[in-house]
């Protein structure tokens, strides 16, 4: 099955909340220029693992934990440190929850059944909501 092809694609828009900071935010944070330079590692990773999707493999563990560390930091730097309207720190606390509940069932059918189509399909739209929080972060 090459159902997971739509990663591939997925993954590659990892590069517009980036692209975004660097053309449209005129005086990035410090924070904001370091969760973006990880970000443009996390596409790279993601893409490449994504393009031959091997279950373990040294990039499956260095891309997992790169996306597990820019979770973790995104969360504490929106909860935190940035100072953003309340309106959007609620919709990114939701987009955060969806988050987790689609990597969680993109975690439970991989278990299952590697490179299932609802693992794959779990993992699209945890690789959109991931995407969304980001340009939410960098607003």
């Amino acid at each position: 099955m090459n159902n997971h092809k739509i990663l591939v694609f997925s993954s590659s828009f990892f590069i517009a909340p980036f692209l975004y900071l660097y053309l449209f935010v005129e005086q990035p944070e410090f924070y904001e220029l370091l969760l973006s330079v990880l970000l443009l590692f996390n596409f790279a990773l993601s893409v490449m693992f994504w393009h031959n999707p091997v279950k373990r493999s040294f990039v499956h563990r260095i891309d997992g934990f790169m996306a597990k560390l820019m979770v973790v930091l995104t969360f504490i730097y929106v909860a935190f440190i940035k100072e953003i309207e309340y309106f959007y720190k609620f919709i990114f606390f939701g987009v955060y929850l969806l988050f987790i509940l689609m990597a969680r069932l993109s975690n439970i059918f991989s278990r299952k059944e590697w490179r299932s189509r609802k693992h794959i399909f779990y993992h699209f739209l945890m690789h959109l909501c991931g995407i969304f929080g980001f340009f939410i972060a960098f607003i």
